[in-house]
């Protein structure tokens, strides 16, 4: 068996190292404790990234990458000192919801069909 990551779970690694190495992090997850403010310009970039939607089925405007992307993507962002709370918050319950919600709820109010 492989466990090796695939192309397309590497490019999302090394986007994660791309981002880290774009600016000083590591000051502004410090201000932003010191502060006690939530690091939303990070949390930002992480989405603009697509982060956010790698659980997301495609259908619904995600990247469907899975959890094996997912892990390689918080194991790098806490090798390199993003901070761990974020990660968590990343994959949302976006998922939860098109899993568990029902097709009423979902075209009433979000205007999406139910992926089942």
């Amino acid at each position: 068996m492989d466990f090796n990551l695939n192309d397309e779970q590497e490019l999302f690694v090394a986007g994660i190292r791309e981002l880290m190495a774009s600016e000083n992090w590591e000051a502004y997850f410090a201000e932003c404790d010191r502060d006690s403010v939530y690091p939303e310009r990070f949390v930002k970039a992480l989405a603009d990234m697509g982060i956010d939607s790698l659980l997301i089925p495609e259908e619904h405007g995600g990247l469907d990458a899975g959890f094996v992307t997912l892990a390689a993507v918080w194991m790098e962002l806490g090798r390199l000192g993003a901070p761990t709370y974020v990660l968590y918050q990343l994959p949302g319950g976006f998922n939860t919801f098109l899993r568990e919600g029902t097709q009423g709820i979902d075209r009433q109010n979000y205007g999406f069909p139910r992926h089942r």
